[in-house]
């Protein structure tokens, strides 16, 4: 199963997807807003298009508690 780096999920965050599927088609979308000069955001934002599709759902909902921040328990 892949692993995301720290940039990757802060990608996944905003994208605020609840499914595999739904963070694949925001994060698409995104990507043909950004200009040129953000490449490296681009870059990114592939990597995980590239990990969410290559795994499977049951995959993404095994790994999806972590990559949700505890913003609550932060809070505290």
């Amino acid at each position: 199963m892949p692993t995301f780096t720290f940039e990757e999920t802060e990608i996944l965050c905003i994208s605020n997807g609840e499914t595999r599927e739904e963070h694949i088609f925001v994060l698409e979308r995104m990507k043909v807003y950004l200009p040129d000069e953000e490449a490296e955001l681009k870059t990114v934002i592939d990597s995980v298009i590239g990990k969410l599709t290559n795994m499977t759902d049951a995959q993404y909902e095994e790994l999806k508690p972590s990559l949700i921040s505890d913003f609550d328990e932060q809070e505290e």
